[in-house]
């Protein structure tokens, strides 16, 4: 094998050539695939391979080999893959892009006005064309990355161009790729670089025996590309996206690092659908995995070099399988040591190799530096660095480093856990050194003589423009705080627990602190829960502790509930909505939900004992962020959690103010200073030289001190202000060349809201717009209520977004976005609302605000604070804009709440007065469409649609309230079986599939119109296609959080399936049935809840004829044996129509008879009989008392009659929208309900009680169990 650069002779095989060092590629001929050496058929082609694998040697200082075409003698250049997740397979490893020889494509001929004549095509990367080309200048091969301008804006533009002027700056080292130039042609930005003729570290172990690199390589390599890291780091640069794609060879061996460039300008204006998830997924950190890609530093680099130092260890990633699977483990696994992978991996190795790839950030190396000294320390043949090591670091054993007083030997993680000094017992104070003890110990201690000495490093000087590497934008100037909570935390996992409270302005960094706490908590296996409590917020008692409360529900046993809460379990279920957690607790307690919940201060002991509990098991840490804006009964468990909190692994943490200027317990809070284990954490502003460090980590590596001495003294040194003035000048052209920094101290901006102002100026009108909108609807916003009320479908939306993002306006997420800090959003709010000209722009916000949010309560089924904050909205508005104007949105917000409830008859006479005085008014008329269906006025409902229908529906103008008319309309058309109607709205509606329908502006919403069109489609018998708008509405109303719209596409979905009948169609209903009953009875909606569990009954074709809560008087009785199984039976055959039966109140009322003889039949006469069997008979009435009343006769009949054992069951529906589905939804309920009877009673439920009135009798209040239908059951006996 001829080497191509020396023309040595290497053996046959041979990877890297024995004189010079050089590696040696096989490729096939025919289509320039790499091959294996001795590989008789290329893999790619299948072309037969003569005798030897054919070489094509290396591109030397001679050029290139004249037997070898171009495609076979061109390594490939470096190639974007920072989007290439979704395409990769199971091997986890994207293959590098392979040349095309010109001929195979049309190449454009040169770049530069002439200067680099193209030569081929190389390949082609999600942001990029590359191109090989010649230098004719200066007579040198040159890569030619075209970069794809599709879809950006002249911001867009502007910034890759100062990127990539950057990126030139820091290529200029000996293991960064270069990059030479930088051009425009035809209006593309092109990037000339280095072109590397070695190729890439994945051709090299492609290459490679068993694919696998030699240990001593690996580590060179690694050492190699950890300074190019440090380099880039010490500029405030993070690569994201190290792999062995992007890491180069030159013809001598040695790696450089390529891609810096682009991978920057793609992590900071790409938005996923899940979050910020850059990089390559085998190689990425578990930060990055988490969408928590504005808070990786440089440890998420050093992980990646960690996953490529493991391939090139073993020849394969520290995972594999396909990309979910890579995923979680990232997430969740440990990574087997290497030397298990591959023989001749030392124990040093294997250290250092699970060292880097830690999960927690603050476990790994803390810098490339540090990861240097390692590396050369094993090359050295150092043994200071073993398991133990590892195992500590993994653990989160706080090693003494850089900030001890230069001890005799400077520790670092590298250093032999043997070799600590002891753990001191309680922190040094801020700023302070280590006590002299511990520094006499390390001094005392024996040293190998093979430890590293560490040096401690200075603080880079504002002039190299760089920042700290491994630190966060808003952690710089916090080091010695975050050292010190780190220490406290360490010290509370242990068992020595502690309630910190950090205190400062606003502004000050109070929540990043304790965030970069809790993630690092959560990486040591603690469980975390963080709450943010807000001004804006209606705490109900314990409110911030209630999903942690729910959460201990779900998991403990009942009799671990009975012991920590005892009868307080029935207090505790009072405060929680209905549901199994609920009966759950009522189950604990041995009891019912009490009359009125005493005083919640009952309920802490309690709560304080499951919570105990938890952290006695598993080492807990909880946050109240803003904790002056929690409620009172929130403060004092976490007092009562504080006093006991030293001797478990508990660590408690609030964030406020300084102090606080109003606070909603002022009591409580102030009691917190009384707590024993208590530290407090004062963050006030940053001094001059943190300030600059923060300018450093915006401008990156352009000198700007006078810049960044006019922004401290314009902001004070505040993180928040500093960083929202220098990403504005940055944005605005600071970094422009301007040979005048004192110019631009002229224009830095003097407050908060003039950066945030002047820094939306640069964003297009579209995402000012935006923003504005998302400002409105809160601190966080549901991305697809936003995109409703913008007019902007997601995928669109994500990209009017990207500028916002970058400009660190907005943090993404999956569906749930939030302003970077509250300021931010009220700075927002000053400029960018669209109030009427003259109108005061805070107050119209308000009341915009004020809407929205509770539009959002209403859909999330908080019917009472949806309520309060329409009532609030109304009295805001009536100021803001005028009586009229408010009363009227206030008017849409009270019918969409009765209208989720159900309850639309209790607002009809108020709803008729609007439509009156609204008079031609299409959504009013819509309104009473429904109004008259919900009291069952069919025909007054039938006439109004017919006239907004006529026409092709002319008569609903096209106005942005169009599509929420008409939906509302098609849900009438569907409940009236209407099919001319559903097909008219069918084809209007069916363009607008995907979008959500909103009245006034988001006043009201009813959800994905994909629910009208599925429901339409259902009514015309269009099974599949009814199925595939119903699923992709559950998908869209889950994604808005509407839980009530949710759970009601559910029950509707599950019908259409029972329609469908195709195989496994009932199950999935009863599923989706079992999903919406859930949630309606934690939402209060009962009859809802028992109109699904009656439907999921019918559909497992279980028929109720006997209930598990029965008594023994009913068993005796024969009730259960009266002939009402074979009644449920012949009324699911054959469902007689009740529209005509619904009484003028707008209910029915069903009475079933058990051991009805055909005497006791024959004398209904105030209802009808729908249906009959020998010993049984199910009757409707329109009026309740009717209805009561003759079942008492009936009963008492057949007392005197031949059939002793008869009773009755008394069951009303006031929700009758569901038209002939009804009787099947409700006639399992009923039959259970009379398996509870004895002979002689008559049972009512609750909802036939309320309707039927007070019947003069003696009743008997019980609670029952009604099988199929869970939890206990009022209902009201009567005797005959």
């Amino acid at each position: 094998m001829q080497c191509s650069k020396c023309n040595t002779e290497n053996r046959a095989g041979a990877t890297f050539c024995d004189a010079c060092g050089a590696a040696i590629d096989y490729t096939c001929k025919e289509c320039g695939a790499a091959v294996k050496p001795h590989s008789k058929f290329c893999d790619r082609c299948g072309a037969q391979l003569s005798g030897e694998t054919e070489v094509s040697g290396e591109q030397g200082i001679s050029g290139e080999p004249a037997s070898l075409s171009v495609a076979t003698a061109l390594p490939p250049v470096p190639s974007l893959e920072i989007e290439s997740i979704e395409s990769q397979g199971s091997t986890n490893r994207v293959e590098p892009a392979q040349e095309t020889p010109a001929a195979s494509r049309e190449l454009p001929s040169s770049f530069g006005g002439g200067r680099y004549q193209v030569v081929a095509f190389v390949g082609e990367g999600a942001k990029k064309l590359v191109y090989r080309a010649r230098d004719t200048r200066l007579d040198r091969d040159v890569a030619i990355s075209l970069i794809k301008s599709e879809g950006m804006n002249s911001h867009d533009l502007a910034r890759l161009k100062r990127e990539a002027q950057a990126m030139a700056w820091l290529g200029d080292h000996p293991n960064v790729v270069t990059i030479y130039d930088l051009g425009e042609e035809n209006d593309q930005i092109f990037i000339v670089s280095q072109f590397m003729d070695g190729g890439d570290v994945a051709a090299a172990l492609d290459a490679a025996p068993d694919e696998r690199l030699a240990p001593d390589r690996a580590l060179e390599i690694t050492a190699q590309i950890a300074t190019a890291l440090e380099h880039a780091h010490e500029k405030g640069i993070i690569h994201r996206d190290i792999k062995p794609e992007n890491v180069w060879l030159s013809s001598d061996g040695t790696a450089k690092l390529g891609d810096f460039g682009m991978a920057m300008v793609s992590t900071r204006t790409r938005i996923t659908a899940a979050g910020m998830m850059i990089g390559t997924v085998s190689y990425m950190a578990p930060e990055i995995v988490l969408g928590n890609s504005r808070e990786a530093d440089a440890r998420c680099d050093i992980y990646s070099l960690g996953a490529m130092l493991y391939e090139m260890l073993t020849g394969l990633p520290p995972f594999e399988g396909d990309m979910d699977t890579v995923i979680k483990a990232h997430l969740n696994v440990a990574p087997e040591p290497p030397s298990k992978k591959a023989p001749g991996i030392s124990a040093e190795i294997d250290s250092l190799v699970l060292w880097m790839l830690a999960k927690a950030p603050n476990d790994r190396p803390r810098s490339a530096q540090m990861l240097l000294q390692s590396i050369a320390a094993i090359r050295a043949g150092s043994t200071s660095l073993g398991p133990a090591t590892v195992a500590a670091a993994i653990e989160g054993t706080p090693f003494a480093e850089e900030e001890l007083p230069e001890p005799a030997v400077s520790p670092t993680r590298a250093t032999s856990v043997m070799l600590l000094p002891e753990i001191p017992t309680s922190p040094p104070a801020l700023g302070e050194a280590a006590s002299e003890p511990v520094a006499e110990q390390a001094e005392t201690e024996a040293v190998p003589e093979e430890s590293v000495d560490v040096p401690v490093e200075p603080v880079p000087a504002l002039e190299e423009g760089s920042a700290p590497a491994g630190l966060a934008d808003s952690i710089i100037g916090r080091e010695l705080e975050l050292d010190d909570l780190t220490w406290v935390l360490d010290e509370a996992l242990a068992g020595r627990g502690r309630f910190v409270r950090v205190r400062g302005a606003q502004g000050v960094g109070r929540s990043r602190l304790v965030s970069e706490i809790a993630s690092c908590s959560a990486g040591k296996d603690a469980r975390v829960f963080v709450a943010a409590c807000r001004e804006e917020d209606r705490p109900e008692p314990f409110h911030y502790w209630m999903p942690l409360v729910g959460l201990l529900v779900d998991e403990y046993e009942v009799s671990k509930l009975r012991t920590d809460l005892g009868d307080d379990a029935r207090n505790l279920a009072g405060l929680i909505a209905g549901g199994p957690r609920r009966e759950k607790l009522l189950e604990a307690a041995d009891g019912e939900l009490p009359d009125e919940i005493l005083d919640p201060e009952s309920l802490v002991p309690g709560l304080t004992r499951m919570i105990r509990r938890l952290a006695a098991s598993t080492p807990f840490v909880a946050v109240l962020d803003d904790a002056e804006w929690a409620d009172g009964y929130s403060l004092r468990l976490l007092e009562e959690l504080a006093h006991g909190a030293s001797i478990i692994s508990m660590m408690l943490m609030i964030t406020t103010e300084e102090d606080p200027a109003s606070s909603r317990a002022r009591g409580e809070l102030d009691r917190l200073d009384s707590v024993e284990a208590k530290k407090d954490v004062h963050l006030g502003p940053l001094d001059q030289s943190a300030t600059n460090l923060l300018c450093a980590s915006v401008f990156g590596n352009v000198p700007r001190e006078p810049l960044a001495t006019g922004i401290f003294d314009a902001t004070g040194g505040v993180p928040l202000d500093v960083l929202a003035a220098a990403r504005v000048l940055n944005a605005e052209g600071a970094l422009d060349g301007v040979a005048l920094p004192e110019e631009w101290q002229a224009k830095v901006p003097l407050t908060l809201e003039d950066s945030i102002a002047r820094q939306c100026k640069t964003f297009s009108d579209e995402a000012l717009a935006v923003i504005g909108k998302a400002a409105i609807l809160g601190e966080e916003f549901n991305l697809v209520f936003l995109g409703a009320l913008s007019g902007i479908r997601e995928p669109e939306l994500r990209e009017v977004l990207q500028a916002p993002v970058f400009a660190g306006l907005i943090n993404p997420d999956d569906s749930e976005f939030s302003f970077s800090h509250k300021l931010l959003r009220e700075a927002v709010l000053a400029f960018s609302t669209d109030a009427p000209e003259g109108a005061d722009r805070l107050a119209w916000a308000k009341w915009q605000s004020t809407i929205l949010r509770a539009t959002r309560a209403a859909m999330a089924g908080e019917f009472e604070a949806a309520e309060d904050l329409a009532e609030q909205a109304h009295r805001i508005g009536s100021v803001a804009a005028s009586d009229d104007v408010s009363g009227q949105v206030f008017g849409v917000q009270i019918y969409g709440i009765r209208k989720q409830q159900g309850r639309l008859a209790d607002v009809e006479p108020a709803l008729r007065a609007i439509a009156k005085g609204m008079a031609g008014d299409a959504k009013w008329r819509a309104a009473m469409v429904a109004v008259h269906l919900e009291l069952g006025r069919h025909a007054d409902a039938r006439d109004e649609l017919a006239s907004l229908a006529s026409d092709g529906f002319s008569a609903v103008p096209d106005d942005p309230n169009r599509l929420a008319v008409l939906a509302a309309l098609a849900q009438a058309a569907v409940q009236l079986r209407d099919g001319d109607r559903c097909r008219e709205l069918l084809d209007l509606l069916l363009p607008y599939r995907g979008e959500v329908a909103l009245l006034d502006a988001g006043a009201h919403c009813d959800g994905a119109i994909d629910r009208e069109i599925g429901l339409l489609a259902d009514a015309l018998s269009q099974d599949d296609e009814a199925v595939s708008c119903l699923e992709s509405a559950v998908v869209i109303n889950d994604s808005l959080g509407a839980e009530v719209l949710a759970a009601n596409v559910r029950r509707e979905l599950a019908v259409a399936l029972i329609h469908r009948d195709s195989a496994g169609d009932s199950k999935r209903a009863v599923e989706l049935l079992r999903e919406a009953e859930a949630t309606f009875a934690a939402i209060g909606l009962d009859d809802l809840a028992i109109q699904a569990a009656a439907v999921a009954a019918v559909t497992e074709s279980k028929p109720l004829e006997g209930g598990a809560g029965q008594s023994e008087a009913t068993e005796e009785s024969g009730a259960s044996e009266g002939g009402l199984d074979e009644l449920v039976e012949s009324l699911k055959k054959d469902p007689p129509d009740l529209k005509g039966d619904v009484g003028a109140d707008g209910a029915l009322t069903l009475v079933a008879i058990s051991g009805a003889s055909d005497e006791i039949a024959s004398r209904v006469v105030a209802g009808r009989v729908i249906a009959r069997q020998p010993r049984a008979l199910l009757a409707v009435y329109g009026d309740a008392p009717a209805a009561l009343g003759e079942a008492s006769t009936l009963v008492g009949a057949g007392a005197s009659d031949s059939s002793p054992s008869s009773c009755a069951a008394v069951h009303a529906v006031s929700d009758t929208s569901a038209s002939g589905d009804l009787l099947l939804q409700q006639v399992n309920l009923i039959a259970s309900l009379a398996a509870t009877c004895s002979p002689g009673e008559i049972v009512a439920s609750a909802a036939a009680h309320e309707l039927g009135g007070d019947s003069g009798s003696s009743i008997e209040e019980r609670f029952v169990e009604l099988k199929g239908f869970p939890g206990s059951h009022r209902v009201f006996v009567t005797h005959a």
